[in-house]
Formats: structure tokens, C-alpha cells, sequence
């Protein structure tokens, strides 16, 4: 029946269960249905080369155009036009002896054929093969164990891949040459460098390519860790602000305190002090600012709720106070929590009040001749600041001029 134009093979075809050779080559068939070998149980070779399979094969999803040859020990389907194959065409076809499938266009290899143990030839010369995938690799190599000790693997004339990426899977191959057929006939798709001297040539230029690739992808990720890690770093105090935020957020508050407007604060002033500077707060600020001049302080040691957090208590106390006053002595700017009070502070005023304004200073006399951190020395520069006196003359000055600094308009000044 080859030699002939029969272009469309339909099925299921009766009455061929004892048929067990079938010549269809050179017909012109383009299209194959999934039922035409339905009833050919006892078919053992099968011709059927030289035609128009391959887009037909490549839509049968199911691999069930040979489903039913079981008896299969030939198989012809050179030239066929088959880029590529279902992994289960052959599953149920363990006799396979031939499989020929030369002349085509396959660009890849995932058949299953681990349980063709009596597989003598499989031909894929004159294809588009750069390389196989490791569970083709894997069925050949157990059928080169425990399979025919004859196996033969045609890859002549194909695109072999001779990279770095390609490299185990050709030592691979020379490992197990003698079942390739004509093995040192093949050559690299990069040039007509024999297989052999491509493999020598790779071993050490790859080497040398891991190497700086390894170098590279370290040096890559040291890089990309660092950056972050300053990037973390530069903006710390944010990222711990607006964590504080989301918290908030995320146990349903509706209105945050840091959003509250002119006149919604609950105090005039948070008192951002060393422990050591407590009965300074306690003495002096109380009387001359609460009892003298009827301004509100929020002052820890005094006001903090005993089962809260301290890092979200400041932050509560921040963000419901009008100003907040930094009693700034030497053991304060030592200190780790008044460095987190002052600049979450610092971040209330550019991230929700869009001023710098409400955050002033005290400067003790111990520390004005002091080196200051950078965020202290930028509201000095702003004129965010009050001197403390040396003697008890400028009290009252200094109290009032505080007074004034507290009961100010923040709206009037800006981040600038």
C-alpha cells in the first residue's frame, strides 16, 4: 500500500487484527486519526515513512495514535516532517526492537522508552537535536544496564550543542560512545570541530567560566546585599515608623493619632528626656510649664501605661502631642532610646506633619560645646533650639521664651 496518495488515514479500520506488517510510506498522508490502529493487534512492523505526520502526531495530546500495538517490534517514521512526539506515543509498544525516526525536525526527546528493553536501534540522525533532557538521559542509561547490550543511538547530523550549559551531556554521550552509531562522525553546531576535541576544549574553558561566573554571582550578590543593606540602613528610621503605622493600622484604628489635626492633640508638649534628667522634668519643667503656665506635658516617668510597649508608648506620646521637647544633655545623646525618641520624632514630622518645626531643644550647659549627631545639628540649624541658662537669672526668660515655642502655630513652618 506505499507508493500510493492516500493523504488522509481515518479509523477505526476493521478486520486487520492478523495483519503483522504494514507498508504506508510515500503517501502523502497528512493526516493520521488516533483510531486508525485500533484494530491492529498483531502488527509487528510498521511502515510508514515519507509523509506529512508530523503536525498530525504533534496534536495527538494523548499519545494515543499506537495505543493499541502492543505487538510492535519495527517502526518507520523517517521523513516525516515530526518536530516532536508525545512522551506516551510508544507506552504500550515494550517489544519495540527498530525505532526509526531519521530526517526529521525534532528539536526535543521525551519519549518514554525505559520499558523497551528489547530496543536494538534508535535512529535520530538528520534532526534538530542540541541535546537531551535528563529523563531521556536517564532511560537510555538504564537501558544501556539492563536493556540489549547491543543498543544502538544514531544522533549523526544533528545540532549538537557544544557549550558550557551542554558540557555534562556530552561527556555523557563519550562515556557511553560505544552505543552511539558513528559517534566520531559527529560534530558541534558551533562549528565542524570533531565531538571529542570540542569536549577537551570546553573542560578547560568552562572551568575557567564557572570561575567567573562563581566570582560573578558572588561578587553580584555581595554587591546587591550591600546596597540593601544601606539602602535598610539610610532609612531605618522610616521603615520603623511607618511599621509602627501599618500596627496601628492593622489592629483597626480608624483615626491614627500621628493623623490628628490643629487642636486635636491631647497634649501641648512630649517630653523626650534621659532617666537621669528626671527630676529636672519632674521639678523644674512641671512647675514652671503645668503649674505657672497651664501647659499639658506628657512626660514618661509620670504618664506611661504600665503594661504597654516602650518603643509604641513613645510613639503613641509623639504622635498625640503638639511639640515635642528634647532635654538634651550629654547622657541623652548617649543614650540608644533617646536617639529613637528623637528621630521618630524627626520621621512624625516628614512623614505625617510635613514640618520639623514641633520638635525643639533644650541645650543643657553640658553639651553646648558638644559634637552633635547629625539629626541634633540639623534643628540647631534650623533654630530649633533653647539654651538652658548657666545661673538662675535667665529662668524666667527661658521658661517664657519655651512657653511661647510650645503654644506657637506649627502650620507657619515648614520642613525647610
Amino acid at each position: 500500500m506505499g507508493n500510493n496518495i492516500w493523504f488522509k488515514w481515518s479509523g477505526p479500520l476493521h478486520g486487520f487484527g492478523n495483519v503483522t506488517e504494514l507498508d504506508l510510506s510515500t503517501n502523502f498522508c497528512n493526516n493520521i486519526s488516533t483510531e486508525f490502529f485500533s484494530y491492529f493487534y498483531g502488527l509487528t512492523k510498521l511502515h510508514i515513512s515519507e509523509n506529512y505526520l508530523g503536525k498530525s502526531l504533534s496534536l495527538d495530546y494523548k499519545g494515543h495514535t499506537f495505543q493499541n500495538l502492543s505487538n510492535l517490534e519495527f517502526v518507520n517514521l523517517s521523513t516525516n516532517g515530526i518536530d516532536s512526539l508525545h512522551p506516551e506515543i510508544f507506552s504500550n509498544s515494550p517489544k519495540v526492537k527498530c525505532l526509526i525516526l531519521n530526517g526529521n525536525k525534532l528539536f526535543r526527546w521525551e519519549v518514554k522508552i525505559n520499558h523497551m528493553k528489547k530496543l536494538r536501534l534508535l535512529d535520530l540522525s538528520d534532526n534538530r537535536l542540541s541535546t537531551l533532557t535528563l529523563p531521556a538521559l536517564q532511560d537510555l542509561e538504564n537501558l544501556f544496564r539492563t536493556g540489549d547490550p547491543k543498543l544502538k543511538i544514531n544522533l549523526d547530523n544533528n545540532r549538537l550543542s557544544c557549550s558550557c550549559r551542554n558540557l555534562e551531556f556530552l561527556k555523557w554521550m563519550r562515556n557511553f560512545r560505544s552505543h552511539f552509531k558513528k559517534y566520531y562522525n559527529y560534530t558541534c553546531m558551533e562549528d565542524s570541530s570533531n565531538l571529542d576535541w570540542s569536549i577537551d576544549r570546553l573542560n578547560d574553558g568552562c572551568k575557567s567560566y564557572l570561575l567567573w561566573y562563581t566570582i560573578g554571582t558572588i561578587l553580584g550578590t555581595l554587591v546587591i546585599s550591600i546596597t540593601i543593606s544601606i539602602l535598610i540602613y539610610k532609612n531605618r528610621w522610616k521603615i520603623r515608623y511607618l511599621r509602627y503605622i501599618a500596627n496601628k493600622k492593622f489592629q483597626g484604628y480608624q483615626k491614627l493619632p500621628c493623623s490628628a489635626g490643629v487642636g486635636d492633640y491631647i497634649y501641648d508638649a512630649y517630653v523626650s528626656y534621659n532617666e537621669e534628667d528626671v527630676s529636672f522634668v519632674k521639678r523644674d519643667m512641671v512647675q514652671s510649664l503645668e503649674v505657672q503656665f497651664g501647659v499639658k506635658l506628657a512626660i514618661m516617668h509620670r504618664d506611661m501605661e504600665p503594661c504597654g510597649d516602650h518603643a509604641t508608648n513613645i510613639m503613641n506620646y509623639i504622635c498625640q502631642s503638639k511639640h515635642v521637647i528634647c532635654v538634651v544633655t550629654r547622657k541623652y545623646l548617649e543614650s540608644n532610646w533617646q536617639t529613637y525618641e528623637l528621630n521618630m520624632a524627626r520621621m512624625e514630622g516628614i512623614e505625617a506633619r510635613k514640618t520639623l518645626g514641633f520638635i525643639h531643644l533644650i541645650l543643657m550647659p553640658d553639651v553646648c560645646q558638644s559634637k552633635y549627631p547629625r539629626v541634633v545639628r540639623d534643628l540647631i540649624q534650623k533654630d530649633f533650639y533653647t539654651e538652658y541658662p548657666d545661673d538662675h537669672i535667665g529662668d524666667a526668660v527661658f521658661w517664657e521664651k519655651l512657653k511661647t515655642e510650645i503654644q506657637k502655630d506649627l502650620q507657619s513652618t515648614s520642613l525647610d
